[in-house]
């Protein structure tokens, strides 16, 4: 996961890939972030100097985000860390606005909050006690998927595309009730299996359409696997989480060989140790 990840970050900072989004949804998100610098530059005109440095940290997280969007794209890691960091810190805002609300800029900040929510909304996060990461990714790759099948020529490539947008959309739907274990669980054998289409990806050609479409769904497959820290766990403590989380479930146990054996050489080997360790806890 290391190489591949060092390898996706390489790629994109090289070449400076602008990466592609959907229609209407950079322009909206843009309009967002400039209409939440507008609305911060009329209220810092209104408040006492101590409230300034929290309107400045706001306007800042606002710019970063608005930077990486133009730079790398809506749905590139970085971005979605500056968007993770910018909803944050809006969310522990609610307190400061309140402290320096008054009838002059009342209407500003209900209008900056409401944005700020209709974000967080947007990129994974709600009123749930959990944030909605996982479901965020793979929402926007499921956008990318039917994408590439458009326009790739690869007829092998569309079928396994098709084929694992089932999966993934049982993902979403998990991803939806929050980041929890269960969510992670469902999304590991996921992610294995974007991955073995990396070797796929690896042979379209910069200049081909499908290129850019095809690094921002490794981008973001690379991304859950850092966000839900995939590196830091052994296949025993996987397993572990399997068994706990599935009750063993024999259609996981499947899914997981059908993975394994399109699974790259490294991979492979963790996978079935993790089959191996299942079928044993089954017994």
């Amino acid at each position: 996961m290391k190489k591949v990840l060092l390898k996706t970050l390489f790629v994109g900072s090289f070449f400076s890939v602008l990466l592609p989004a959907f229609p209407g949804e950079v322009e909206m998100a843009k309009e967002q972030l400039t209409q939440q610098l507008v609305l911060l530059e009329q209220i810092s005109k209104h408040v006492q100097r101590p409230h300034l440095s929290r309107v400045a940290v706001l306007r800042a997280s606002l710019r970063r985000v608005e930077e990486s969007l133009t730079e790398k794209g809506l749905g590139h890691s970085v971005t979605i860390r500056e968007y993770q960091n910018l909803i944050v810190a809006f969310r522990y805002s609610k307190a400061f606005f309140a402290r320096a609300r008054s009838e002059i800029i009342a209407k500003e900040i209900d209008e900056v909050l409401a944005i700020a929510e209709t974000t967080a909304n947007a990129r994974g996060f709600d009123d749930s006690p959990y944030t909605q990461i996982t479901a965020s990714i793979y929402s926007q790759m499921h956008k990318l998927f039917i994408q590439l099948e458009e326009v790739t020529g690869n007829e092998e490539l569309k079928t396994e595309l098709a084929k694992i947008r089932v999966p993934m959309g049982e993902v979403i739907a998990l991803g939806k009730q929050g980041d929890r274990l269960k969510t992670f669980i469902h999304a590991i054998p996921l992610y294995q299996r974007v991955k073995s289409l990396y070797p796929d990806f690896d042979s379209v050609g910069f200049s081909d359409p499908a290129f850019d479409v095809s690094l921002e769904i490794q981008g973001l497959n690379e991304f859950f696997s850092e966000f839900s820290q995939l590196e830091d766990l052994s296949y025993q403590e996987m397993a572990v989480i399997v068994k706990l989380l599935l009750d063993r479930d024999p259609e996981t146990i499947a899914l997981l060989e059908e993975v394994a054996a399109n699974a790259t050489d490294d991979d492979k080997e963790l996978l079935v140790k993790i089959i191996q360790l299942l079928k044993e806890e089954a017994r």
